[in-house]
């Protein structure tokens, strides 16, 4: 929500649930984390891992990247910083569920052999981190430059 939702009124009920800049910007996000996974996977691939262990990492790190785009995605114009301020009862139960999966992935034999995925190291699961974080948190940057120049 923004803040000119509620002066704004109702938005017309023939126009177009996004716009066109707003659709955009979801492709332009949704490339950039694609970028990142196949990056890792390629880097991943060449370096001998096998593919259970490509494999975990790669939807370790799509699972990272759409928690983070959950509260990039808040708002548009807005930064994480100011939209973090926004009561959101559900947050915790995102980042709870989210975390007990990813532990699920990880930890367990049967998710494992169900998902057909491997454990990592610390060091591969940081790195699943670091590559999720840079492939949304970009978006954060863009919107911040978008209130330098107004």
């Amino acid at each position: 929500m923004e803040e000119s939702d509620m002066i704004s009124g109702p938005r017309n009920r023939r126009k177009v649930l996004f716009t066109y800049d707003q659709f955009l910007i979801s492709i332009i996000q949704g490339v950039v984390i694609t970028a990142g996974v196949l990056i890792l996977y390629y880097v991943f691939m060449v370096n001998g891992h096998s593919i259970k262990e490509t494999r975990t990492v790669v939807f370790t790190t799509l699972i990272l990247s759409n928690l983070f785009l959950t509260f990039v995605n808040r708002s548009f114009t807005k930064t994480l910083y100011f939209t973090s301020r926004y009561k959101n009862s559900l947050a915790p139960a995102i980042i709870i569920v989210s975390a007990i999966f990813l532990s699920l992935l990880h930890f367990s034999p049967a998710v494992q052999d169900l998902f057909q995925l491997s454990s990592v190291t610390n060091v591969e699961f940081w790195l699943c981190f670091a590559v999720a974080f840079a492939s949304v948190m970009w978006f954060e940057l863009y919107k911040m430059s978008l209130k330098m120049v107004k």
